[in-house]
């Protein structure tokens, strides 16, 4: 049984940039395509209900670009530093922009599929 289901997706559209906005649980996505906002639901579900199992995949992908830029080892620690993710579902990112490492930085992971696979982490800022 999933954690989430569509009933939990709350929408705010935004028509600025024509940018789509939603919340499942505690993360954020994020998504330019408004043609396809059903797909972009259903795939947002998807990740919403896998997120929780793959943390500590994403802390151990994530690790050697922490030590080197904040020398931070405890992977627990490294966890709960992340703080709620974003996702934009068009690229597809997972940013974590409001983390506690800093004031400045944003950890970014890219990912195929449904969090399938974690190809890329970077800290911008």
């Amino acid at each position: 049984m999933s954690k989430y289901s569509l009933e939990d997706i709350k929408e705010n559209i935004v028509t600025a940039l024509c940018e789509i906005e939603f919340d499942i649980g505690s993360i954020h996505f994020e998504s330019d395509d408004e043609d396809n906002l059903k797909s972009k639901e259903e795939l947002a579900l998807r990740i919403a209900n896998k997120y929780d199992s793959k943390i500590d995949e994403i802390v151990d992908f994530i690790y050697d670009e922490v030590v080197g830029f904040w020398n931070i080892t405890d992977k627990q620690e490294i966890k709960d530093k992340l703080g709620n993710p974003t996702i934009n579902l068009d690229s597809p990112i997972i940013s974590y922009a409001n983390n506690k490492f800093d004031d400045i930085h944003i950890v970014q992971v890219e990912f195929k599929g449904d969090l399938d696979r974690f190809t890329f982490c970077g800290v911008e800022g």
